[in-house]
């Protein structure tokens, strides 16, 4: 139980992180000029549900020895955990497998994959990718933390 609410903080505390320093999406230019009574009443029209979007692949992109990472690849790692954190499994998945392809050798892709099959209760998977995320991290990392942190609270 306090691995989860950890785990859930630390999510939380990754994706607001990354808030602060992307641009805002779906701004429609001269909304802010909208009166507020307009907006209200577009904001209670049911909206179309939109299909989900395939992300594309990306050409493979290592990090760099301090654990520092491409916005590309941190934009999708974001997106992984998030889906982890909803118990998205299959999107947490598609993320997950895209982040590898993009950057196979970051620690933070395993780290959250080891999170993935923990979930899903597959603890010799879960146990593997978080011993592969050891390996490719420098030992005082904050990645190395929590991989261990992780391995120790396994069954």
């Amino acid at each position: 139980m306090v691995l989860r609410v950890m785990l859930l903080g630390w999510v939380l505390a990754v994706l607001l992180s990354g808030c602060a320093s992307q641009p805002e999406q779906g701004v429609v230019p001269g909304l802010a000029d909208e009166p507020a009574a307009e907006r209200r009443k577009a904001d209670t029209q049911p909206k179309p549900s939109a299909p989900p979007v395939e992300i594309p692949a990306q050409p493979e992109v290592n990090a760099a020895p301090d654990g520092a990472q491409p916005p590309a690849v941190t934009s999708v790692l974001d997106r992984a955990s998030a889906a982890l954190t909803l118990q998205q499994w299959k999107q947490a998945s598609r993320y997950l497998d895209q982040a590898q392809r993009m950057a196979p050798r970051h620690p933070r892709v395993y780290l959250l994959y080891g999170d993935y099959y923990r979930a899903l209760q597959k603890w010799a998977q879960a146990r593997a990718m978080y011993q592969r995320c050891l390996s490719l991290s420098q030992p005082d990392s904050e990645w190395a933390h929590q991989a261990r942190f992780r391995l120790a609270d396994l069954p």
